[in-house]
């Protein structure tokens, strides 16, 4: 259980890894559930466990290198575009 934010949205999987909130209200109440349910929260831990194996530290490097490529780019793209008395 996570909340819905950058970096922690990249690494659960809502309703299949764990689950994301936006609030703590959310939070509390997905918590409860869980902790009721042990059948879904092994589950969710399960695939958990099998979606971390597949993460690797040099892919959300190359991911980064990504972003900020094409962030770079982007800021170039904008700059070549506003006018020169700026």
């Amino acid at each position: 259980m996570a909340f819905d934010v950058p970096g922690l949205r990249d690494s659960v999987v809502h309703g299949q890894t764990g689950m994301l909130v936006r609030t703590e209200g959310q939070f509390a109440s997905a918590w409860a559930s869980l902790a009721i349910d042990g059948r879904r929260r092994e589950a969710l831990g399960q695939a958990a466990r099998t979606r971390a194996l597949q993460l690797h530290w040099s892919a959300a490097v190359e991911g980064f290198a990504e972003v900020a490529d094409e962030a770079i780019k982007h800021a170039r793209h904008r700059a070549r575009k506003e006018p020169s008395w700026r």
